[in-house]
């Protein structure tokens, strides 16, 4: 699976680095590439995770984030669909599965706490919580079903 967190911000990369590994210890996807960006159509099943807004607040003995993130996936790859009003789906080249949602987070840390530590700590629950919605509903087609 195609794993896409756009920007370059430090919760961006946090977010970045601690997805892949969250969303394989969850048993959502056995395999995980990050890529730059997805395209409109990707080779396999693709996963956008988008952050529109994050007002983060950092020192360093309290912290606090409050975030939304919009999370697009298709089991085929094209999530042209994405910005799309409805969602028009059909069979004619098999099953196909498409889900879009967004994830609102807030979170307050006391005590003392690095900015590196506190991104890190933010991108986790974030990844935890992208992978909580994707469970059930989203499962790698590779992964041998479970009992």
């Amino acid at each position: 699976m195609s794993l896409a967190v756009p920007g370059e911000d430090p919760f961006a990369q946090a977010l970045r680095s601690e997805l892949p590994a969250t969303l394989r210890a969850e048993g959502v996807f056995r395999g995980v590439e990050v890529v730059e960006s997805v395209l409109s159509v990707a080779s396999g099943p693709a996963l956008l995770v988008e952050v529109p807004h994050r007002d983060i607040l950092w020192t360093p003995l309290h912290a606090r984030g409050k975030i939304t993130v919009k999370v697009v996936y298709a089991s085929n790859g094209d999530l042209s669909w994405r910005d799309e009003a409805t969602v028009h789906m059909d069979n004619r080249d098999g099953s196909v599965l498409r889900a879009r949602g967004e994830l609102q987070m807030e979170d307050v840390t006391s005590g003392v706490v690095s900015q590196l530590h506190y991104y890190g700590h933010l991108g986790s629950l974030v990844a935890a919580e992208v992978a909580k919605s994707l469970h059930g509903s989203v499962k790698d087609p590779v992964s041998p079903p479970q009992r």
